[in-house]
């Protein structure tokens, strides 16, 4: 006898779609087999719940542009965008601050202050920023490049 659990197709059904990629209402593109900055390629969609704001979808790789798009679940619409300048590969966002972090295929990893507006650009990894993640205490940033992996103190930013 299996012990995995049965799961009934009715439980994966999302309860609202509030947000849609331009190409989501047509054919869906072919999977990416090219290096992100082939122009061909379509970026990766990434998507987090905002920690210090439950009310906030915030999301990276949805449109045309490179940018990150704070949603608002309560106004369902986007309230704020803000320019990149490389399509974002990876991000994470901070528990104990207003922080985004956001890693690129230009070996580049940028830390967007939310409660500022400043932002600050973190070169050191030799090849695309795959995985950016915050520790617990948000004072410690990790990414991760191929075969490395990169502790950032964020102390004071």
């Amino acid at each position: 006898a299996s012990q995995r659990p049965a799961f009934q197709r009715e439980t994966w059904r999302p309860a609202e779609v509030v947000l849609a990629a331009p190409w989501a209402q047509g054919p869906r593109p072919p999977p990416c087999t090219v290096p992100p900055q082939v122009p061909s390629c379509l970026p990766p969609s990434l998507a987090a719940f905002c920690p210090w704001d439950p009310a906030l979808l915030v999301c990276a790789g949805l449109g045309v542009s490179p940018e990150v798009a704070f949603y608002s679940l309560r106004q369902k619409q986007v309230v704020e965008k803000i320019p990149l300048p490389f399509f974002a590969v990876s991000m994470s966002l901070s528990p104990g601050a207003h922080l985004v972090a956001i890693g690129f295929s230009e070996r580049m990893v940028r830390l967007l202050d939310c409660a500022s507006g400043t932002v600050q650009d973190f070169a050191g990894h030799d090849d695309s920023v795959q995985l950016c993640r915050f520790a617990p205490s948000a004072q410690l940033l990790f990414t991760a490049a191929h075969s490395e992996i990169l502790v950032w103190e964020v102390t004071g930013h």
